[in-house]
């Protein structure tokens, strides 16, 4: 409680938790060479395992094996920046452990470094001069590149030499190591521990385990025994130099934080399977031993991460995030503040611009100024569509009612079977309730970044919510200057619109640097030139930012014929595609943002690599790409896939839905472009079937069983449920060609199941129910069962919310047989029926005109509500509260038998 407490009251001032709620393991896997067989069995065997023991703590599981697929991990500076990429997430996210690393007997330091920084290159060659050694000067001039648009500059290998065994690689070999010595004697190599970027496990180690603040509960080591006994000795000699100098600092890190316990040494056998299974044990035991003290150090409970208040802490971050770069529109964010310092009336602004203008940066830095100009002010910040709750108008109303009576102290009063007309009026009494209390609790800005991205909203909704907003509320919004929205805001005489400028050229400068500080880069003078004339005058400030993400990759020595810059965004974004298509494979690349373009609410990381790494049809075209692709190791997935996020990680949303980060795109023309360049020609019905068969089968929460309700275990499961309620029905409505064959799988799988539609109902997404069959009718065309299922559900709306198991004895009650699949429904739910009820005996004389009172066994039911009989007379439902009972007459007995259940 005082958790929730804390992220309500931190979220009213646009302030983020000290402490992230961490409820997933992302694990990051560390190996050196010689452990690769270990690594791999660990991949088959323990991974698996370890995701089933952290599905019964309700946690999420990712481990992220980079070598899987490739063994070898090159060491050049961009593999460097994802492994610190990724380290970074696990450490971030992860509840404990963030970081495994696997040492054993050998360094993989004998290959040359990728990188090397200005001053040690010079110093280097300076040794090299100095001893006359022509050869390796030569070697070092050729096979090294200055790069001068990092920030320091550095020498990186030439992408030929990597892992080469040429003439000049061997001599560099040879000498390198001696001289680097050297220096580092002499003080001019600055590497306390005597480690050089030889090899991407030592960058590794470093940054997950030697850097980390709490290797105690963030860190495991498996170490291989130097010779298979000692127990004490850990830093005794391997023969390898580079694997001593590992092994000691690891060990002198456990050991200067008290950490021992956290460092597990075994033995290295023959590489058999009892061997492996042995190692395989060793692992899962300590990280498992971890996890379990992690869940109960941070008090870890997934229903804290289900609630209102952690979805709230979603949109504090993402209106953050925004404000990163934020430039040029501090003019806008002067008049909304002083536009809502004024208490006397009722104040509302609407910030407008096409896509790409800046919207979301300019509210994001408007709630933050608010925030610090009047600290006792609550502001409600809500980012459209990045969660369940902001999906649509019923849901993100819902959300903001919850919060602004938990902020003023009003208790709250929302019927489970409220519509959304009657929701806007409970909104509109809770402001007046609100606006009572706003001397002692402060003033409430509400702030609907996007509103227009709001499925289904209707303008005359949205003017009556202008129309509630009373004296003292102060009402932003966002959304693009087209549309009926847009044009019925502007006839509202007291609404102050704000138009987004574009980003002026005095502002373009300024912001790219700005960009590619945060990333250590700088430009040369002629590439900074080439940008601001390729761009105009005035650009739309998300064009910036895909040029100036661009513009981190390039080296310094990139020609600007080569520098592929647009001022239209849509090109902008088509060209940022291709340099991934370029850097990552066009297959590779297309099907895995085809499946963050497709998704309806954003995928984990994890199921990307599932749903690619599953399908063989990928595989095989890769193959066909990629012609020295390893048939025994198979694809990079991970390590591929990282890299894609990590380049496009400035136009991803990344938030916590049901205890696990999701991704998703978050520019609708990135989207449009994906869809453009690769879901045609039959793709787009291949991935949609892929993502609704993941979702129906793979996913975990799966539907509730009869005996789940029965049992009460609904309670529990139904919290995994939303993303696959909400996400099968969209998916399958895309998964096929003809119409026909589309709905033939969507009603069998969805719409007239039976365990589906009781599902939807237990998991309170009636509402969203409807709304999907209408998004069927309006994208297939009509269909007559669904358009009967749909009349049907909506005249029993209010009895089956409030006692979702009556839907079974209504619709059992029903003869369809003229409609296939209705029937089936019908029949299903008899089935259902059976199974949930318990048989009870009721007095035979009992009828219609004694319907105030009903004896069950020695229990007296009186006041029964609704009592009907069905069309042959062979049925009595009796309703009352939460009992429903089913009533059977039996021919020649003097009692009947009744179906008979309590509500949940």
């Amino acid at each position: 409680m005082a958790r929730q407490v804390l992220w309500n009251t931190k979220a009213a001032q646009m302030r983020m938790p000290e402490e992230i709620p961490r409820s997933e393991v992302r694990i990051y896997v560390s190996c050196t060479e010689d452990m690769s067989e270990e690594r791999e069995f660990l991949a088959e065997v323990a991974y698996p395992e370890l995701r089933r023991f952290c599905e019964k703590h309700g946690l999420g599981c990712h481990v992220v094996d980079l070598r899987h697929g490739i063994n070898r991990l090159k060491n050049d500076r961009e593999t460097f920046d994802v492994i610190d990429y990724e380290v970074k997430k696990c450490q971030q996210y992860s509840i404990g452990p963030s970081f495994v690393s696997i040492i054993g007997r050998e360094a993989d330091d004998r290959h040359l470094p990728g990188w090397m920084s200005k001053d040690d290159v010079l110093a280097v060659r300076s040794v090299l001069v100095k001893r006359e050694d022509v050869v390796a000067v030569e070697a070092l001039d050729n096979i090294y590149r200055l790069d001068s648009n990092y920030n320091p500059p550095i020498y990186l290998l030439e992408e030929s030499q990597f892992f080469a065994e040429t003439a000049e690689t061997k001599v560099l070999q040879n000498v390198l190591p001696d001289v680097l010595n050297l220096l580092r004697g002499e003080g001019k190599v600055k590497d306390s521990k005597g480690f050089y970027p030889w090899s991407s496990t030592v960058r590794e180690v470093e940054r997950g385990l030697l850097k980390c603040l709490e290797p105690n509960r963030q860190t495991i080591c498996l170490m291989a025994r130097a010779d298979n006994k000692s127990d004490t000795d850990i830093t005794a000699s391997t023969g390898d130099l580079g694997a001593d100098k590992l092994r000691a600092a690891v060990s002198d890190c456990y050991k200067f934080t008290s950490s021992k316990n956290n460092l597990v040494l075994f033995n290295i056998g023959k590489k058999n399977v009892a061997y492996l299974r042995e190692v395989c044990a060793v692992f899962l035991a300590a990280v498992t031993r971890l996890i379990e003290s992690q869940i109960g150090h941070h008090e870890f409970d997934i229903t804290h991460h289900m609630t209102n208040a952690a979805d709230l802490v979603q949109h504090v971050r993402v209106a953050r995030r925004a404000c990163d770069g934020f430039i040029g529109c501090e003019q806008a964010v002067q008049r909304i503040c002083d536009l809502f310092t004024d208490a006397s009336a009722p104040r509302v602004a609407v910030v407008a611009g096409p896509e790409g203008r800046g919207k979301t940066s300019l509210v994001g830095h408007t709630a933050a100024v608010l925030s610090l100009a009047a600290p006792r002010r609550k502001l409600v910040f809500r980012t459209i569509g990045i969660t369940l709750s902001s999906s649509t108008l019923f849901h993100t109303l819902s959300s903001v009612y919850a919060q602004v009576a938990y902020l003023y102290e009003i208790s709250p009063h929302l019927p489970a079977d409220i519509n959304l007309g009657e929701l806007l009026q409970e909104f509109r009494n809770l402001l007046q309730k609100a606006r009572e209390k706003f001397r002692d609790k402060g003033f409430f800005v509400l702030i609907l970044d996007g509103v227009d991205k709001l499925r289904g909203l209707q303008a005359k909704q949205l003017s009556f919510l202008v129309a509630s907003i009373p004296a003292g509320v102060a009402l932003l919004m966002s959304m693009s200057d087209f549309g009926p929205l847009y044009e019925t805001m502007k006839v509202f005489a007291n609404i102050e619109m704000i138009h987004c400028e574009p980003m002026k050229s005095d502002y373009l400068n300024s912001y790219i640097n700005s960009f590619l500080a945060r990333c250590g880069r700088v430009l040369k003078n002629d590439q900074v030139k080439a940008i601001l004339n390729e761009l105009t005058e005035e650009n739309e400030p998300l064009v910036a930012k895909i040029a100036a993400s661009m513009a981190s990759r390039w080296p310094s020595h990139t020609l600007n014929d080569d520098l592929d810059i647009s001022s239209d965004m849509e090109k902008a974004f088509n060209r940022l595609v291709q340099s991934c298509e370029m850097q990552l494979g066009l297959k590779f690349t297309r099907y895995s943002l085809s499946l963050l373009a497709a998704s309806r609410y954003g995928l984990a990381e994890f199921e990307i690599l599932h749903l690619i790494s599953s399908d063989s049809e990928l595989i095989d075209e890769i193959k066909e790409e990629i012609e020295d692709l390893s048939v025994v190791e198979g694809c990079p997935y991970q390590l591929q896939l990282s890299r894609l996020l990590w380049r496009l990680e400035p136009f991803l949303f990344e938030v916590k839905t049901e205890g696990e980060t999701i991704l998703k795109i978050s520019h609708r023309t990135l989207e449009k472009v994906v869809r453009e360049r690769f879901m045609r020609d039959g793709f787009q019905y291949h991935i949609h079937s892929r993502l609704a068969t993941y979702f129906q089968i793979t996913r975990r929460g799966h539907l509730l069983s009869s005996r789940d309700i029965a049992e009460g275990q609904h309670k529990d499961l139904s919290r995994y449920l939303w993303r696959t309620l909400r996400s099968v029905p969209y998916h399958l409505c895309h998964s096929h060609p003809d119409p026909k064959e589309a709905w033939k799988v969507l009603k069998s799988a969805v719409f007239t199941k039976f365990a589906w539609i009781i599902n939807e109902i237990y998991a309170g997404f009636f509402n969203d129910f409807i709304d999907d069959m209408n998004y069927a009718l309006e994208t297939l065309g009509l269909d007559s069962e669904v358009l009967f299922l749909r009349q049907f559900l909506t005249s029993v709306r209010k009895t089956i919310i409030f006692n979702p198991v009556s839907l079974a004895s209504l619709m059992a009650g029903q003869d369809l047989k003229e409609m296939a699949e209705v029937h089936r429904s019908v029949t299903e739910a008899t089935d259902w029926l059976k199974q949930v009820n318990v048989q009870v005996l009721v007095p035979a004389a009992f009828t219609v005109e004694k319907a105030s009172q009903l004896l069950l066994n020695t229990a007296l039911l009186k006041t029964v509500s609704t009592l009907v009989t069905d069309a042959k007379g062979e049925r009595v439902l009796a309703q009352h509260d939460t009992f429903l009972t089913s009533v059977e007459p039996i021919s020649g007995e003097e009692t009947v038998v009744a179906s008979f259940h309590r509500g949940y």
